[in-house]
């Protein structure tokens, strides 16, 4: 459903703002963003996207089964991202109409999607994160140079990103561990041959087991067996 919604909103914006968006881009004119803003603050669809991330995001479920790790889908990642970048757009036309709360929402709305990541301890998942992170950041930043933030909200993001910097350590080793698991689950398949699933309009393939031939790559073959042993 987000992903429609996600199409929709794209589809409403021109063409050369719609590329210029896809290519990642955050260098809008002044021009621009009202452009945006026209279009957005009618569109339907984006609105129903604001409302879901208004919200602590929920748990997607993964079948983390042996065998099936490598071939987990994401495309929620693609989403979250965007989502994010809109609401930086927000934060910037907010600013330019001196709407100091308005741009708090963004904000907070961000902060949902950082906690939604927090939760899944893989490394693409941290990789993402960071990306949004610094999306947020660029966002407490105009805001920081707007001097609409009181002291209080200032200690606030302050000690928002104290803490957020103390929890990196911890989601770091974790990532490590995640993609060990996941290095195992495909040398696992490699050695041994897997069924591998394939959408409904395509057949399932089969990896055939490599490990009769293991004689064919010596090399691999002995680092492996010493990582093994080790």
């Amino acid at each position: 459903k987000v992903s429609v919604l996600r199409d929709t909103v794209k589809n409403e914006l021109p063409e050369e703002i719609s590329f210029k968006f896809s290519s990642g881009a955050e260098d809008f004119s002044v021009a621009e963003l009202r452009t945006i803003e026209n279009i957005l603050g009618k569109s339907k669809s984006f609105a129903q996207w604001q409302q879901m991330f208004s919200q602590e995001l929920p748990v997607l479920k993964r079948d983390y089964s042996t065998g099936k790790l490598s071939f987990l889908r994401m495309p929620e990642f693609v989403l979250l991202r965007d989502f994010c970048r809109l609401e930086l757009i927000q934060i910037r036309l907010a600013i330019l109409h001196k709407n100091k709360k308005q741009a708090m929402i963004s904000i907070e709305r961000m902060n949902y999607v950082y906690q939604h990541l927090s939760r899944d301890k893989i490394l693409i998942s941290g990789l993402v994160l960071i990306a949004i992170e610094k999306i947020r950041l660029a966002g407490v930043e105009q805001l920081l140079n707007s001097g609409f933030l009181t002291a209080e909200e200032l200690f606030k993001f302050k000690a928002d990103i104290e803490k957020r910097l103390a929890d990196f350590p911890e989601f770091h080793r974790q990532y490590i561990h995640g993609e060990g698991t996941f290095t195992t689950d495909v040398t696992q398949m490699i050695a041994h041959g897997q069924n591998v699933e394939s959408s409904e309009d395509e057949p399932d393939n089969f990896i055939p087991a490599m490990y009769p031939y293991r004689w064919l790559a010596p090399a691999v073959w002995y680092t492996m067996t010493r990582s093994r042993e080790t």
